[in-house]
């Protein structure tokens, strides 16, 4: 008895190794002729998404880099033009250097402003755009981050809300809380970095070390404006001198004693605030003196710093004699459209010095005005 079967040729050394040394073969016949069908299409493994490399792409910027590996940067340059030409289509848009894209980042040595104490290692999704986004003290605080595509100006807008218990014969009873307006139009933060041409072209600083630079310097300049920006010369007006919000005055020390901030956290509690979310951020300059006979700073065991038994963090941005109590968790900051940056290899090139300057657009909002307060000591 003759059988045709027809197999695919990648299955012909399979079956003849399950064949091999039986009488007949498994299909219990006496011969067996192979009729080699077409072969099979094989399933091909698309390669995993490339990774943005900030230090490859600034690379290739450079002119005459013989140490550049073939190819390298170009996936980056690729990606950075599509960003460029995308921002570009929207009329809010401000374009000053190569738009950094929205493609996957590695995750190594990078941190987010999470409400943990020191922030949170960055999972293998984020974008190159979040990886060099600023780690604000304010976001550990609570403050919210929102995410803007692009746009010119961010509001606060006044509005009534609230609500009440709905009765089939009645009028439902609303209790009613108006929202703080705020108008805010976002600026445009600048980080300025040099660095040893030398060094970066001979690959001395690691992908993560690069970013981590560019971050901090970035987080700096914003965190400075957000907190202390004096409105003029294209600053940011900064919670210490916006006339909005509700100001208060404290006696004595550096710090307000134990009584006063119960008054202050009370009345923020009054308008509604979150007492899990109230903080109190207070200068630096005054940390050292607080601790002077009686401290008046204690340590808790869950390791944050309170005053008055209130969580209390400590900036270097804030003047001495000054700080802000709030529910944090009604302030956001909105960062407008993807970082930028210019690499100027020209300008300090008989120094050797790289000049690399990182843009960022940065706004700020508070929900409701009446759940911050300046306080400011009295002399």
């Amino acid at each position: 008895m003759t059988t045709n079967h027809v197999f695919p040729r990648q299955s012909l050394h399979l079956w003849r190794q399950a064949n091999r040394g039986v009488p007949g073969g498994k299909f219990g016949v006496h011969s067996l002729n192979l009729v080699l069908g077409p072969t099979m299409p094989t399933a091909t493994k698309s390669p995993p998404p490339a990774e943005f490399s900030l230090v490859s792409f600034v690379r290739s910027l450079l002119a005459k880099d013989v140490s550049l590996r073939p190819g390298e940067g170009r996936f980056e340059a690729d990606a950075v033009a599509r960003a460029g030409q995308e921002l570009a289509q929207h009329s809010g848009a401000t374009l000053r250097g190569h738009v950094l894209p929205v493609t996957r980042a590695e995750a190594g040595g990078l941190s987010t402003g999470t409400l943990g104490s020191g922030g949170a290692m960055v999972g293998s999704g984020l974008s190159m755009a979040a990886a060099l986004q600023p780690v604000l003290q304010l976001e550990r605080l609570g403050a919210r981050r929102v995410n803007l595509a692009y746009g010119d100006s961010l509001a606060s807008v006044p509005a009534v809300a609230g609500g009440g218990w709905v009765s089939e014969d009645g009028e439902i009873d609303v209790s009613e809380a108006l929202f703080g307006a705020a108008n805010r139009d976002p600026k445009e933060a600048a980080a300025r970095v040099k660095i040893s041409r030398r060094l970066f072209k001979q690959s001395g600083i690691t992908e993560q070390e690069f970013r981590s630079l560019l971050q901090r310097t970035i987080s700096s300049v914003i965190e400075k404006g957000i907190l202390n920006g004096s409105g003029a010369n294209s600053a940011p007006t900064g919670i210490l001198h916006d006339s909005q919000l509700q100001r208060r005055d404290f006696t004595g020390a550096s710090l307000p004693t134990r009584a006063r901030v119960g008054e202050l956290v009370g009345e923020l509690l009054d308008n509604g605030a979150d007492l899990e979310q109230v903080a109190i951020l207070a200068s630096s300059a005054d940390f050292d003196t607080s601790q002077t006979g009686t401290p008046l700073v204690e340590v808790a065991p869950d390791g944050r710093r309170r005053l008055a038994t209130v969580p209390v963090s400590f900036s270097p941005y804030i003047p001495t004699g000054r700080l802000i109590v709030a529910d944090w968790s009604r302030v956001s900051i909105s960062y407008v459209g993807n970082p930028q940056l210019i690499v100027n290899p020209y300008t300090y090139s008989e120094s050797g010095i790289l000049e690399l300057t990182l843009f960022q657009m940065v706004s700020y909002a508070i929900e409701r005005l009446p759940l911050l307060t300046v306080a400011t000591l009295q002399a």
